[in-house]
């Protein structure tokens, strides 16, 4: 009996044995054991939308490892790096190695928002060689063999409650002004006016010719009048052009950017409406991007999400681009535009 209890006791501990081993040996072959996110916090705690604030890491970095730390963090759906962090280092518990790092970032839609991924490449620290955390960029500076070992680890973030702007939450209605409901409509379009007054001015000066020719005794040539009407999509490229010729964006007076960005988002709310009635003035900015999003995934408004962001800061008078960077986002607009999905 003592016998076969003790061949019991050498097969459990044997398995034991093994059962410690091999999650053992899986850890320290998973790179997301070389570093781990130990908290964040974000500056405000509730940032508002559209505004740049500041995400905090604090992160620990396991024994006998070298970690390289990017610039900027990868973009979430609805949230991006807003320009480089920084980072320090300082001694972490059984030498390990803690990292307080700085990233500016920006949100792009109201409530619940996932943050920005970190990217790092992490491998184990060389025969005297420090570890710790160095730049990414530091990364050719190793070597081709160095190189080899690297391995990449994505740590995500976390999740941020994004608030509206103030101005925002205080505003009755829509954003964009309205014109009365006695004028030609509540939902006129100036884009049809403005073809029903050309095309009033072109049969008017055909009349004058006709009249003209017969008074002179002979019959008045008739032009060659295209009859095609302008795609929704092509009237959108034609509005835009025009407003960056008036150069509205050129000028110091507030007023006038104001005017350049809320009349290029006005182009991409009537050309929406041409995929959905609902959608277009009635929504705002936001809700706006929430629904082109439902509709046709991400990809559909990854370009116009910083572009309406910059645009609703600046109609709430928070922010100032610089004449080229309000042209970028007028080009971002555009080629969105250009390349909108052609469901209509």
């Amino acid at each position: 009996m003592t016998h076969v209890a003790g061949r019991v006791m050498l097969a459990l501990g044997s398995a034991l044995c093994v059962a410690g081993v091999i999650p053992l040996y899986a850890r320290s072959q998973d790179p997301t054991a070389d570093i781990r996110l130990v908290g964040f916090i974000s500056e405000p705690r509730e940032p508002e939308f559209g505004a740049v604030f500041d995400l905090r890491l604090n992160l620990r970095v396991a024994p006998g490892v070298v970690v390289f730390l990017p610039d900027t963090l990868n973009p979430a759906p609805a949230s991006v790096s807003a320009g480089p962090g920084e980072w320090a280092v300082a001694a972490g518990p059984s030498d390990s190695v803690d990292v307080t790092a700085r990233y500016p970032i920006m949100a792009f839609l109201n409530g619940r928002v996932e943050l920005p991924l970190l990217e790092v490449w992490t491998r184990s620290a060389v025969e005297g060689e420090e570890p710790g955390a160095r730049s990414v960029s530091a990364i050719p500076d190793q070597g081709p063999a160095s190189a080899d070992l690297l391995r990449s680890v994505v740590v995500s973030t976390g999740a941020i409650q994004v608030v509206p702007l103030a101005e925002m939450a205080n505003a009755e209605g829509p954003l964009a002004p309205r014109p009365p409901a006695d004028v030609l409509g509540g939902n006129y379009s100036p884009w049809f006016i403005a073809a029903l007054l050309v095309g009033l001015a072109a049969g008017g000066g055909l009349l004058w010719s006709g009249v003209n020719a017969i008074r002179s005794g002979r019959s008045a040539p008739v032009p060659a009048v295209s009859m095609r009407r302008l795609s929704p999509r092509e009237e959108a490229l034609t509005e835009l052009d025009r407003i960056l010729a008036q150069g509205w964006h050129l000028t110091e007076v507030r007023e006038r950017l104001i005017r350049f960005y809320a009349a290029s988002t006005d182009v991409v709310r009537k050309l929406a409406e041409q995929f959905d009635s609902q959608w277009g003035m009635s929504l705002t900015s936001n809700e706006l991007l929430v629904a082109l999003r439902d509709r046709w995934g991400e990809a559909a408004v990854v370009q116009l999400q910083e572009a309406v962001a910059v645009a609703e800061w600046v109609k709430f008078g928070r922010h100032s681009p610089t004449a080229e960077v309000a042209e970028e986002h007028w080009r971002t607009i555009r080629t969105w535009v250009a390349d909108s999905p052609k469901e209509g």
